[in-house]
């Protein structure tokens, strides 16, 4: 089993925003075995409507799956990885990463993928890719869906997912936000105003948006918060 080093601080993490992260061939081949596993956390999270911390992995599975701390520092500072301490220690969230910050691990560190995080270990499958060179030139990106509002057509991969033939305010204004943010994983819950209680309506939407689709290819759900929604291909 690799040895997780719980060291000092780790000064000058570098800004994740500035450029995409490209993992050398070693450590690509040591993030292989781990990141399908932090994936599926992810995933039965947005799944069972969970907070995603609920489903975090412990820093012991993911040295037996064969990452290093350095490899563990690295994906927290390029913003793909969070982590916190289960002893009280402050956790590192979800705000991208700043130069000093603090990179501790401990042996009670837990670790979960930020959506960015998502997308990479996506890009690392063949799947998907963030803009930028995630992986290098030999991981081709692929379509995301496509909110058509003129024709009032959802589509995906050349396909009609979804057609809207009357007024659906609620479904659109998702699947609008969504085209705005160019199909990111989670989107926060775009649905205001009105006397209906919110957590009912966004669940309403949801579960309409799931349902009559053409090419029933795309699943939509909950982030676990009642206040995001998520989406998938099927």
């Amino acid at each position: 089993m690799r040895s997780l080093d719980p060291s000092a601080p780790v000064a000058g993490a570098c800004d994740a925003r500035l450029s995409a992260p490209i993992p050398s061939l070693a450590r690509k081949k040591r993030l292989s075995a781990a990141l399908p596993i932090l994936c599926d956390a992810f995933d039965d999270a947005v799944e069972c409507q969970r907070d995603r911390w609920d489903f975090s992995i412990s820093v012991r599975e993911l040295s037996t799956a064969g990452v290093s701390g350095v490899d563990l520092r690295w994906l927290i500072a390029h913003d793909l990885l969070a982590h916190k301490t289960v002893a009280g220690q402050r956790s590192i969230g979800y705000q991208p990463p700043m130069p000093g910050i603090e990179l501790v691990l401990t042996g009670q560190s837990r670790f979960v993928l930020t959506e960015r995080g998502r997308r990479f270990a996506r890009a690392f499958d063949g799947h998907e890719q963030e803009t930028g060179p995630f992986l290098g030139p030999e991981v081709e990106s692929v379509p995301v869906p496509h909110w058509d509002e003129s024709t009032r057509q959802l589509n995906w991969r050349g396909r009609v997912v979804k057609r809207f033939r009357t007024p659906a305010n609620n479904q659109e204004r998702i699947l609008a936000v969504f085209e705005e943010e160019k199909w990111t994983l989670r989107i926060d819950d775009p649905l205001v105003g009105g006397a209906r209680d919110p957590v009912e309506r966004l669940h309403d939407a949801i579960r309409r948006l799931n349902g009559n689709q053409l090419d029933g290819r795309i699943y939509f759900s909950r982030d676990g918060t009642g206040k995001g929604i998520c989406w998938r291909g099927e």
